[in-house]
């Protein structure tokens, strides 16, 4: 039986919707928290308490949005992964197949042992050669269902296989 697959992964709604609804939490706490503090401190003080709850809000949706960009990653049957990503010039609403994909140069990398294969989520960290870490987020509707069906089995038996070749001394 052969591993391979190609899987182009489109930017999650969920995910964007996941992290504006945490951001939005994440504010409505800080007007809360600040609300309560008003009567125990000045103004200035509650602002500065404000500014200190909002920074993760900006600290979480700056990576979210300017990391936005379609990936391509190849399984080969003997388990090799090669991962393409887009240039960021290209818009995402422009790509309609994997062959339109205006891709650098492939790099290879492996799979990592904290990398999250769960069934409606996975959380990719792949490491390349020259040691750069890149993670890869992918939701059910990043891709095709089937792909994503596919994509889960062969890093499965990609992570297996790696986990095997550690445990023999």
């Amino acid at each position: 039986m052969s591993i391979a697959v190609s899987a182009v992964i489109r930017p999650s709604r969920l995910y964007l919707f996941l992290c504006l609804l945490f951001s939005l939490d994440l504010c409505i706490t800080a007007v809360l928290l600040c609300h309560r503090l008003v009567e125990l401190f000045n103004l200035v003080q509650c602002l500065a308490v404000l500014i200190v709850c909002v920074i993760p809000v900006f600290a979480l949706l700056f990576p979210v949005f300017r990391s936005r960009n379609i990936v391509r990653i190849d399984i080969s049957g003997n388990g090799q992964i090669r991962l393409f990503q887009t240039k960021r010039t290209t818009p995402p609403f422009q790509v309609q197949h994997c062959f339109e994909l205006d891709l650098d140069a492939g790099v290879i990398v492996r799979l990592l042992g904290d990398s999250t294969l769960w069934p409606h989520i996975m959380s990719l960290r792949l490491q390349s050669e020259s040691g750069k870490i890149f993670t890869v987020f992918v939701f059910p509707d990043s891709v095709e269902k089937k792909i994503y069906r596919s994509l889960m089995v062969a890093l499965r038996c990609v992570k297996n296989h790696e986990a095997q070749q550690l445990s023999i001394p």
